[in-house]
C-alpha cells in the first residue's frame, strides 16, 4: 500500500471516529504536505478507487473543514461537477460549499450551472421562450428560497413587502414560487452536512393562499425534499401558460430556478451585497464593489448577462412588539452592559478574530456580557471551555427580535456579508450599532455606526458603555425618514422601471 492510501486510511478512519483533537490534524496536514504534486494532484482518484465517488465528497468535506487543505478545493469542486451526482444532491453539494467553504465565485457558478443542467435533464421539458410583445405586462412572478412568518423572518419580509408593493400599490399581478432547497444529504456524502432550509408555514401543501397586511397571495410550492420531478414539471409549466413579464428571482440558492430563464427573463437579486449566482439575464446588484473586484467578477458574466445597480437600500418598515420584556424574567442580570451578537451561523461567523473581540471587551468592561441570539447549539459546543463562556447568554432564536432589543444596551457585528435586517431593527429600536464596512450591516446602518476594524470596535464598545452622552448623542443620529412605505413604494416601482426598461431593450 502506497503512502497516499496509508495517509487516506488513517483520515477516513479518523472521520468515522469523529477525531476533534489538533494534534491529530496538525500530523495528518503535516504529511500531505510532503506530498509531491503528483501525489496531491492524484488524491481524488486514489480515493475513489479505494471507497467510491461518494467517500470522496465525504473525506475531502471532513479534510476542508477540519483540516483545511484548501488546495483541494478547486478539485473538489471540479470533481462533483463531473461525477454522476443527480440534481438534488449536487445542489445540496452546491449549497453546503456555499455556506461552509470559501470558495470562489468561478467555481461556485461553474457547479450552479452544472446543477441547472442536471435539473433540466431530470425534469427533460423544453419550453419555448415568450416573445416580450406576448407577455402579460402586469404579471410577475417572485421566486423565493422559503416561505417563513414574515414577521419574524427578514428574507421572507423582505419577499413580501415588495411583492405587497407590486400588488397593492403599483397594479401587478404577483405569483410567488417556494423552491427550497431542503433535499437533506445523508453523513456518508457530506460530512456534518445542513440539512437545507424547510419551509415554515408548517404544511405541505403544492398551493397556497397566504395574506399579508391586507393583500392575499398565491403561493406554489415544490420542496426538494420530495424529489418529486412531476412537481416541478407541473410548476414550470404553469408559469409559461401564465406569461409572465419576467420571474423575479429574491435570494434564491436553488439552481432549478435557472429554467425559467428559458421561457421569460430571470431577474435574480441577492439578499446581501456579494455577486449572484444565477443564469438569469439581469442580475440586481445591492451596491458597488471595489474596482479589482469587479473586474475579475464581470470576466465571468455570461454573453446574455446584464447588471442593474441599486444605490439605495431597500426601506426596512419598523415592526412594533407585541410584548414588553424585563431582564428578570429573561433570566439575565440587571447590572451588565449586555451586548447582542445576532445571527443564523455565529457558529461560522464567530472566529477566532471576534472571539479576541469578545475577550478583549470583557477584559476591559468587567460589566459587560454577550446575549447570543440565533441558533446556538453549535456555538455552545464551540465555546465550551473559552474563557469568554462565563460572560454569554444564550437566547436562541427569538421571533420577537425588536421587542428582545429592548433588553439589550448595544449591537455587535461580527465580520460578515449578512445581518444587514437585524442591524437596522437594533438602530430602530433604539440601540446603537458597531458593524465592519462593507457588508449589509453597514449598507443598512450608514456611515455614523461603521468603525474600520475590530480594535476600532473594541474601543467603541468601551466609550458606548463608559460616555452615556456620546451613547445618546449616537442615538439621536439615527434618522428613520426612509423607513417609510411611500419609500418603499418608490424603491419598488424604481426597480421594475429598471427591469423593465432592460426587457424592452432586449427584446
Amino acid at each position: 500500500m502506497n503512502r497516499t492510501l496509508r495517509w487516506i486510511e488513517k483520515v477516513a478512519c479518523g472521520c468515522r471516529e469523529n477525531q476533534k483533537e489538533k494534534k491529530f490534524f496538525l500530523e495528518y496536514k503535516q504529511k500531505y504536505s510532503l506530498f509531491s504534486k503528483t501525489e496531491k494532484k492524484n488524491l481524488l482518484l486514489e480515493i475513489k478507487r479505494a471507497y467510491g465517488k461518494d467517500a470522496v465528497v465525504c473525506l475531502v468535506s471532513w479534510l476542508l473543514l477540519n483540516i483545511e487543505i484548501n488546495e483541494l478545493l478547486e478539485d473538489f469542486v471540479y470533481f462533483i461537477c463531473m461525477e454522476h451526482f443527480d440534481c438534488y444532491a449536487g445542489s445540496m453539494l452546491e449549497m453546503q460549499i456555499r455556506s461552509k467553504l470559501n470558495c470562489s465565485y468561478d467555481l461556485l457558478k461553474m457547479l450552479h450551472e452544472k446543477n441547472a443542467e442536471r435539473f433540466q435533464e431530470e425534469l427533460n421539458r423544453n419550453y419555448s421562450a415568450v416573445p416580450v410583445n406576448q407577455r402579460k405586462k402586469n404579471r410577475v412572478v417572485i421566486a423565493t428560497e422559503q416561505i417563513k412568518l414574515p414577521k419574524y423572518h427578514a428574507p421572507s419580509r423582505c419577499v413580501f413587502e415588495i411583492a405587497y408593493t407590486l400588488q397593492k400599490h403599483l397594479g401587478y399581478e404577483v405569483l410567488i414560487l417556494e423552491c427550497p432547497s431542503d433535499y437533506p444529504l445523508p453523513e456518508s456524502l457530506w460530512y456534518g452536512s445542513r440539512t437545507g432550509f424547510c419551509s415554515g408555514i408548517q404544511n405541505d401543501e403544492e398551493r397556497l393562499i397566504f395574506s399579508y397586511k391586507d393583500v392575499s397571495f398565491d403561493i406554489y410550492r415544490v420542496f426538494m425534499k420530495d424529489k418529486n420531478r412531476n412537481s416541478y414539471n407541473k410548476m414550470t409549466a404553469f408559469v409559461h401558460r401564465w406569461k409572465p413579464f419576467f420571474v423575479f428571482s429574491i435570494g434564491v440558492l436553488n439552481p432549478m430556478v435557472d429554467l425559467f430563464g428559458n421561457m421569460t427573463t430571470l431577474a435574480a437579486m441577492g439578499l446581501t451585497s456579494g455577486y449572484p449566482i444565477s443564469g438569469g439575464q439581469i442580475l440586481i446588484r445591492l451596491g458597488m464593489h471595489d474596482s479589482d473586484k469587479e473586474i475579475e467578477y464581470k470576466k465571468h458574466l455570461n454573453e446574455n448577462q446584464t447588471q442593474i445597480f441599486l444605490s439605495e437600500t431597500m426601506p426596512h418598515l419598523k415592526e412594533e412588539s407585541s410584548h414588553s420584556y424585563n431582564r428578570q424574567e429573561e433570566g439575565l442580570p440587571e447590572d451588565k452592559f449586555l451586548i447582542a451578537v445576532v445571527g443564523n451561523r455565529l457558529d461560522l461567523e464567530i472566529d477566532e478574530q471576534f472571539l479576541h473581540v469578545m475577550n478583549t471587551i470583557a477584559d476591559k468592561l468587567p460589566k459587560a456580557a454577550f446575549c447570543v441570539i440565533g441558533e446556538v447549539d453549535k456555538l455552545k459546543k464551540m465555546l465550551a471551555g473559552n474563557a469568554i463562556e462565563k460572560q454569554i447568554y444564550y437566547m436562541g432564536y427569538r421571533k420577537d427580535l425588536i421587542g428582545t432589543y429592548d433588553l439589550m444596551d448595544l449591537y455587535l457585528n461580527p465580520k460578515r456579508v449578512g445581518g444587514g435586517f437585524s442591524g437596522i431593527t437594533a438602530l430602530q429600536a433604539g440601540i446603537p450599532v458597531i458593524t465592519l464596512p462593507d457588508c449589509d450591516v453597514a449598507r443598512q446602518v450608514g456611515e455614523n455606526y461603521i468603525v474600520s476594524n475590530y480594535e476600532e470596535m473594541i474601543e467603541t464598545t468601551v466609550r458606548y458603555a463608559k460616555d452615556s452622552s456620546f451613547y445618546k448623542q449616537k442615538i439621536e443620529e439615527f434618522q428613520d425618514e426612509g423607513n417609510t412605505e411611500h419609500a418603499m413604494i418608490q424603491y419598488v416601482g424604481h426597480l421594475m422601471d429598471e427591469i423593465s426598461a432592460q426587457i424592452e431593450k432586449e427584446a
